[in-house]
């Protein structure tokens, strides 16, 4: 994504950004379909659990009311030529990686509008009046904009609250307490046509 020069790719359903508490409230089983064409992002209530993949039988191709983000790699290239050349290649080998990612290039500008802003007055944020006072302490800075201040510098709310140099803000505290994954399950399936076409090219590729 080629932070911070770009911001990277994000859910093209602005509805389903949701705030730790709000996710905790309501589970979910976040789901990615990979072909040598298009890449989708599913993102599913617990609650709704299609009966093929509690059956370990997926058919993502009925969940398309749950896609929360969708990357039609030859699609594009068939409308635009040249813009995506090897739609099956564009992706490598993935990765799974969890982690709560703090500040960058979005929290970080909308730390002045979030619960956790310490604004100098009663806000029902858990950690509003425990971060930096904003204005005197510190500035919610935006990486993309930041007006004469440095991106996750000394004077970022964020930034200045996550790494709690002193122990003044109790932040281990509450990430102990409210920054967590709660993960039930990790599962991953092949498609059996996909599966046959790739060990084709293999024999292929040692004949």
């Amino acid at each position: 994504t080629h932070y911070p020069d770009k911001i990277g790719c994000a859910p093209n359903i602005l509805d389903v950004m949701k705030n730790g508490e709000e996710m905790a409230r309501e589970p979910v089983v976040v789901a990615a379909e990979w072909t040598p064409e298009y890449l989708k992002i599913f993102r599913i209530p617990a609650r709704e659990m299609p009966a093929d993949l509690a059956a370990d039988r997926p058919r993502p191709d009925t969940w398309d009311r749950y896609v929360t983000a969708y990357y039609p790699f030859a699609q594009s290239e068939a409308s635009v030529p040249g813009s995506c050349p090897n739609p099956a290649g564009i992706l490598k080998a993935q990765q799974i990686v969890l982690s709560l990612g703090f500040c960058g290039d979005w929290a970080s500008k909308v730390w002045v509008n979030s619960t956790c802003a310490n604004k100098g007055q009663y806000s029902a944020g858990s950690m509003s009046s425990k971060g930096p006072l904003m204005g005197s302490e510190c500035v919610a800075v935006d990486p993309h904009n930041p007006k004469g201040e440095t991106p996750a510098g000394p004077r970022d709310c964020c930034t200045r609250y996550i790494y709690d140099e002193d122990g003044s803000y109790g932040t281990d505290q509450e990430l102990a307490q409210h920054g967590f994954f709660n993960i039930t399950w990790l599962k991953v399936y092949q498609s059996a046509q996909l599966r046959a076409r790739r060990l084709s090219r293999k024999k292929d590729m040692h004949v």
